[in-house]
């Protein structure tokens, strides 16, 4: 019992309200029971008791009955929340007094009973007393107060008469009056369980209702933190990249004139800072895209090889200003094209190597692609990258894919970046329905392995003519692998193990290749003249002097699949990545574009950069200004930024379609948002393309030969 008044403790004085009230609920039916024993009594002792005293006694327990009755009456209008102290005393006078008038009505009497009418009257009494463990059993005492008041007077009245059947009958009466204690605290012990059970049932109910509240709270004020999070980064998106597209444009068109070496190193250093900054705000909204199940993912055939080479070319260069060796083992016979997120590959194969070539101080960086075929999810695109660099211990492999943090965290770390790299790399793999596995060891390297599931749209071509015979002079780590790559696509490969051996009489070779690396130009003249083949340099990725008229009898390091196949397939294309498609810039012919730009800096840059490509540029400075310049005279080409005073980019566009009636001039969007949906906005209201500033030259070559043709067909039309 000590141990379930602790545990009610908490709830004590909501305890006693309860308690009070399940007294009183059991009044009425104590009072009508009360009520039709007495009346029983009467008729049964009418004839052995005076009148007077029999009306006395009924009367006295009829009177205490009505006070019981006005008590529960009285209560049953008081709300629960303010049930006192003073209704449990009123509760027990009443029993008290309902207990009083039956013992001391039956003492007076008792003289004038026979026997047995004292012997029923006292099993009357005890049965009374004992059906109030039922009604009074919340409270012992309150069960105390009535069954004192009912047995004690009558026990003691029969005990000091002094026969033996008296005495009986007190004894009787004793049992009974012991029983009913042990009963009522038996039932009372109940009552008290139940009332813990209920409470801790509601006290969870509660508890749930108010978790339930504070997570829908939680909730809602995450959704409120992510939202202002979101409007924030895309805000500050906004904010870095309008200015930044003024300084790295800027810095673009000052490239293209006449510098000092050290200007151009100068320039050089502006250029790569503008583009980490730029590189850390993407990492930053990536991470915020995936964290926030924003990510999305565009399903588009690309062309493999390109992206590969130009990651390679980009890498290449970079690991050749470290002295490092850069080599890039792609095979020839990758898929020409594959239906899937280029950017995104792009930028996680990028992270790795970008890493690669940060962390390796001397030696090689690998960058191996191979095409896995027969998988039960058709073809498996496996990128491994190799470095030389300082490893990572072992107990640290996992953390370099957590936010924020680099192996050195130190505050004298040699190298820099914000720690995203890694971890947007692999949950954009693994989105992708990809893996990376990792192995290193310090002070030896790494080794990342990127396997991505990919669509295979169109196949490989074959090299030249099967059996054809190539002559590669010296063998070097790197020609090694240029040599595997040549004889898996069915090329047959010779070495000469020193640049000054002449081949043996009656050799055949289609092709002559000299690593520029290892021979001398006299011993390559020399090969040139025993050999009638063609001649192939295998020169480095940054090496100048180079004539334009034989760039096509070079091949640079390292060694791309679309400048192998230039040169080993009949009929490919000249051009061996989209970086220098854009570079050539758009056919040559002029046409008149519109550009809408708020700012007057990145308006000069793109009229600068267009003006470069032979384009006749106007300039609106709202969207308001270009609805009026479209109305004036319309143009082939509309580059329209998205955010505007007076009239937004978007409500401009919609205006425009409205005026042109189905011309369909081409409309781009210019922005510095970078967060999702964007795109989609500006597709939906209209627009046919869409760039992300900082704007690059390449970018708007790139959007001049896309829409190029359609202008200009819409023009003539």
């Amino acid at each position: 019992m000590s141990k379930l008044l602790r545990a009610l403790q908490p709830y004590r004085a909501r305890l006693e309200r309860d308690l009070t009230t399940a007294l009183h609920l059991q009044e009425r039916s104590a009072v009508g029971g009360h009520v039709a024993v007495a009346a029983l009594l009467a008729l049964m002792l009418h004839d052995e008791l005076e009148t007077a005293h029999l009306a006395a006694w009924v009367g006295g327990i009829l009177l205490a009955c009505g006070f019981r009755a006005w008590n529960s009456w009285r209560f049953s209008r008081i709300e629960p929340a303010r049930v006192a102290m003073r209704d449990q005393w009123l509760h027990s006078a009443s029993i008290l007094a309902c207990g009083l008038a039956w013992s001391l009505g039956f003492v007076l009497v008792m003289p004038q009973l026979e026997v047995l009418s004292r012997a029923i009257v006292i099993l009357i009494l005890a049965g009374l007393s004992s059906a109030a463990v039922v009604t009074l059993s919340a409270r012992v005492s309150s069960f105390a107060f009535f069954a004192s008041a009912m047995m004690v007077p009558a026990v003691l009245s029969l005990a000091v008469r002094g026969s033996a059947t008296e005495r009986t009958l007190a004894g009787l009466g004793v049992v009974s009056l012991g029983f009913g204690f042990v009963s009522c605290l038996k039932a009372r012990s109940l009552t008290l369980g139940t009332l813990l059970q209920r409470y801790r049932n509601e006290q969870m109910v509660h508890d749930l209702a108010v978790a339930k509240k504070s997570m829908s709270e939680a909730l809602q004020r995450s959704e409120t933190a992510n939202k202002a999070k979101s409007e924030f980064l895309a805000n500050m998106s906004h904010e870095v990249r309008t200015p930044m597209n003024g300084v790295l444009g800027m810095a673009e068109l000052l490239g293209q004139s006449e510098l000092r070496p050290d200007q151009r190193e100068m320039l050089a250093i502006l250029q790569s800072s503008g583009r980490d900054l730029l590189s850390i705000l993407d990492d930053v909204l990536d991470l915020s895209k995936i964290e926030g199940d924003r990510y999305d993912f565009v399903q588009e055939p690309f062309e493999l090889p390109q992206l590969l080479d130009e990651l390679a070319g980009r890498h290449a260069v970079e690991a050749e200003e470290k002295g490092l060796e850069f080599v890039y083992d792609a095979s020839i016979e990758l898929p020409d094209t594959i239906l899937g997120d280029a950017s995104r590959i792009r930028q996680s194969l990028h992270s790795l190597l970008d890493n690669a070539v940060k962390f390796t101080d001397r030696g090689v960086v690998l960058f191996q692609v191979r095409a896995l075929q027969g998988g039960p999810d058709g073809t498996t695109l496996e990128a491994t990258i190799q470095d030389q660099g300082h490893g990572i211990p072992a107990d640290q492999i996992e953390s370099v894919f957590e936010s924020f943090t680099q192996v050195d965290g130190s505050a004298t770390r040699k190298h820099g970046g914000a720690g995203l790299g890694l971890t947007i790399a692999r949950r954009v793999i693994e989105l992708m329905g990809g893996t990376i596995e990792i192995e290193s060891e310090l002070g030896k390297g790494s080794r990342f392995v990127v396997k991505v599931p990919v669509e295979v749209q169109g196949r490989p071509r074959a090299l030249a003519t099967p059996g054809s015979a190539v002559l590669l002079a010296p063998p070097t780590e790197g020609t090694r692998r240029l040599a595997a790559r040549l004889e898996s696509s069915g090329l047959k490969v010779q070495t000469l193990q020193r640049a000054s051996d002449l081949p043996a009489d009656g050799q055949h070779a289609d092709w002559l290749l000299v690593d520029r690396r290892a021979a001398t130009e006299r011993e390559i003249e020399q090969l040139e003249h025993a050999l009638d083949a063609r001649l192939i340099r295998l020169i480095d990725p940054v090496l100048t002097g180079v004539a334009q008229e034989d760039e096509a009898a070079v091949l640079r390091r390292p060694f791309k699949i679309c400048a192998l196949r230039k040169i080993f397939l009949p009929g490919a294309t000249t051009a061996d990545s989209a970086s220098e498609l854009a570079e050539a810039g758009p056919e040559p012919t002029t046409m008149e574009v519109l550009v809408a730009e708020d700012n007057p800096t990145n308006a000069r840059i793109a009229e600068r950069m267009l003006t470069s490509f032979g384009m006749e540029v106007r300039i609106a400075r709202n969207g308001r200004e270009a609805v009026e310049a479209f109305l004036e005279r319309p143009p082939h080409l509309i580059f329209m930024d998205v955010q505007m005073p007076e009239l937004d980019g978007m409500a401009a566009t919609q205006e425009i379609r409205k005026l042109e009636g189905g011309a369909d001039i081409p409309i781009i969007a210019l922005t510095a948002h970078a967060m999702k949906g964007y795109r989609e906005q500006c597709l939906e209201a209209g627009m046919n393309d869409y760039f992300t500033k900082p704007l690059r030259r390449a970018d708007l070559s790139e959007a001049l030969r896309r829409w190029q043709t359609k202008a200009l067909r819409r023009r003539r039309a």
